[in-house]
């Protein structure tokens, strides 16, 4: 776990995080749930960009780490409400962070934590092949025609 729902909630208004997360506007506490499920979310985001360069689970969660999976789950709290305009400044920071990821994965930033040796492929990553095809091209024109 990379950011717990307490550490989401210290970093936003309770009021805004008690908005975002319910769907009665007359609540005035957080959906715990909901803060759950952004976190969530916000970390297995981050995992797809530190898969294949990072052992997984990271036994130490870097500040960087903590504060861009804060920024995402952020952002995903504001996703849950599609009709309201979202925020300029969680948009920016939601790309910044988004970027940030990638620059870790492309090794432009370090976690300072050790890589793995060599890249390890992304789950559910399948690969096929097949025989060459028994008639040429031509015969399966043949073939159409009729």
């Amino acid at each position: 776990m990379y950011l717990s729902p307490e550490e989401l909630l210290a970093f936003m208004p309770g009021k805004s995080v008690a908005q975002l997360t319910n769907d009665d506007p007359k609540a005035e506490k957080a959906d715990m749930a909901k803060v759950q499920e952004a976190v969530r979310a916000a970390e297995e985001l981050a995992d797809g960009y530190l898969r294949g360069r990072y052992a997984l689970p990271l036994s130490t969660v870097p500040t960087l780490l903590r504060d861009v999976v804060r920024t995402i789950a952020r952002f995903k709290l504001y996703e849950r409400r599609p009709e309201s305009k979202m925020p300029d400044t969680v948009l920016e920071t939601y790309k910044a962070a988004v970027k940030t990821l990638e620059q870790i994965r492309s090794g432009h930033i370090t976690l300072g934590v050790a890589a793995t040796a060599e890249p390890v492929p992304e789950r559910g990553e399948h690969r096929m092949s097949a025989p060459a095809a028994y008639f040429s091209d031509a015969m399966r024109k043949a073939y159409e025609r009729s």
